[in-house]
């Protein structure tokens, strides 16, 4: 079961203070936080807000010094959980410091290595390279200070002696740290390899990694794991930019054991001992996990690390339990559902994992109830149809199709167009009558005609004669159907005009209000 820490940092730094952790690191912005965690009750602490990120950790006698990106270091009681000092040290950005017999050695982007008391005194300077400085290690009994920067050179400051340069990476020197005898350095290179530098004599290295063994990419942090105290028995990790853990041995050139801890850059690395010889090795980096491998006295280690989370897997945990169904479901549930499904694609893009444009676009998704549009509620959709204007324009050869078209649709605006439309094309079809009777009881269609030529109103009906010469009573005018108060009136469909095979088709024939009728006899 993975255990919270909270921190929302990419995590550049490891340090122990006794039974806490400390952590530091970057965040998307320019401040960060420094986080003291214990690791006997399994519980947060302390967090530290600070101006600025954090490169590098170190424990002193006087607390945990920081290395900030603003030029400062800064002291941190472990137990207050304050900040108890503030040392202006570089004018560029600080990238790591170590812990010295005479208080604390930084370097930086100012190419400068300084050595500075607790309280602040300035005690040394070494200006060693015009490049940055990205690593340095002190050797406690000797005093010796080795720092490497981005022109792959390592040197070694002995007190009082010669300054000793030691060319061989490819690439920035990105870690170092001295034999637990103090007789070698060990260093690890933007190259993936490691080399294991002799302090005495002629500049040479033994390398390690320099095949398929190494770390695909950079070794950003190398520690030396407590376990025989035998000369060129002790044994070293590695943590790359492969996400991987790989421990080596000092006395051999055998194939390293190699500890999965994800794909992200592992940054960060620190050995922790128990009281039974063995302890556990704390690796982190970009993906904000902290990862511990327990490890024997014989130097045996689980490949399944405990986890301890970061600020967004707790938030996104906490979401989910609030999203779980409550007991008879229903509109109220999946509201939450949705809700804590959009709150948790926003912290993933908060985090920069993934596409976070496609994470929301497949939680919207899926945020929609079964059988329902967008939201909670079904709304109907309906689509306008086109003017009629724009109908004629498509349709030339039929002009009544667009036009009836608009007298169906639901816009009381498109119905009065089509039927002020209708009059001019009385001459050119018959139908053109019964169209507009259909709307003369439509309110929102108002400002029809009242008769038409040829097929109009009952104003300019004449009747039919029949072949003896008589005035047909089906023709006589009538009066229009009064309107049913609750329904809308309809004319009668016009009636196609036909003709008899056997007889000639008369020339008297003429429009009546039902449309066009043929001679009848009486």
């Amino acid at each position: 079961m993975a255990l919270p820490i909270g921190h929302l940092e990419r995590v550049r730094a490891l340090a122990l203070s006794g039974r806490m952790l400390l952590l530091g690191g970057t965040r998307a912005h320019a401040g960060s936080a420094l986080h003291v965690y214990d690791l006997v009750d399994g519980k947060p602490v302390h967090t530290v807000e600070l101006p600025c990120h954090v490169h590098g950790l170190a424990t002193t006698p006087a607390g945990v010094a920081a290395a900030c990106a603003d030029g400062a270091i800064r002291l941190v009681d472990v137990q207050a959980g304050t900040v108890t000092a503030t040392i202006p040290a570089h004018e560029g950005a600080i990238l790591a410091l170590a812990a010295s017999p005479d208080g604390i050695v930084s370097v930086g982007h100012d190419g400068a290595v300084r050595t500075f008391a607790t309280d602040g005194r300035r005690l040394a300077e070494h200006r060693v390279s015009s490049a940055p400085l990205r690593s340095v290690a002190v050797e406690l009994t000797s005093g010796a200070i080795a720092v490497g920067g981005e022109d792959g050179v390592i040197r070694v400051l002995p007190r009082g002696g010669t300054p000793r340069e030691m060319p061989g990476h490819d690439g920035p020197v990105l870690a170092l740290a001295f034999t637990p005898a103090g007789d070698r350095l060990l260093s690890g290179g933007d190259d993936g390899t490691l080399r294991i530098w002799y302090l005495v004599g002629p500049v040479e290295s033994d390398v390690r990694g320099s095949g398929e063994t190494g770390h695909a990419g950079g070794a950003f942090a190398v520690v030396f794991l407590p376990g025989s105290t035998e000369v060129g028995a002790e044994r070293f990790a590695s943590a790359g930019a492969d996400g991987k853990v790989r421990v080596w041995r000092l006395s051999d050139k055998r194939r390293p054991k190699t500890l999965d801890a994800g794909s992200a850059p592992l940054r960060a690395l620190v050995f922790r001992e128990d009281d039974r010889q063995g302890g556990t090795l704390l690796v982190a980096g970009d993906d904000r996990r902290v990862r511990g491998f327990a490890f024997t006295a014989e130097g045996a280690s689980d490949a399944r690390p405990a986890v301890w989370n970061h600020g967004f897997d707790v938030f996104e945990e906490a979401l989910k339990s609030r999203a779980q169904p409550a007991p008879g479901g229903g509109r109220a549930d999946a509201r939450r559902r949705a809700q804590a499904r959009r709150s948790s694609t926003a912290l993933r893009g908060l985090a920069g994992d993934g596409d976070a444009g496609a994470h929301r676009r497949g939680e919207a998704r899926r945020s929609r109830p079964p059988g329902r549009g967008r939201g909670l509620r079904a709304r109907p959709t309906t689509r306008r149809p086109p003017p009629p204007s724009t109908l004629r324009s498509l349709r030339s050869d039929t002009p009544l199709s667009p036009l009836r078209a608009a007298l169906r649709a639901n816009a009381a605006d498109m119905r009065r167009a089509a039927v002020q439309a209708l009059p001019p094309l009385a001459s050119t079809s018959p139908l053109v009558a019964g169209l507009v009777f259909e709307r003369l009881g439509d309110a929102d269609a108002s400002g029809a005609p009242r008769g038409l030529r040829r097929g109009g109103g009952a104003s300019s009906r004449r009747a039919a004669p029949c072949r003896c010469g008589r005035r047909s009573s089906a023709a006589r005018p009538t009066s229009a159907p009064k309107p049913s108060p609750t329904s809308r009136p309809t004319a009668a469909r016009p009636r196609r005009r036909w003709r008899r095979p056997w007889r000639a088709p008369s020339t008297t024939a003429t429009a009546s209000s039902a449309g066009w009728r043929s001679p009848r006899s009486c």
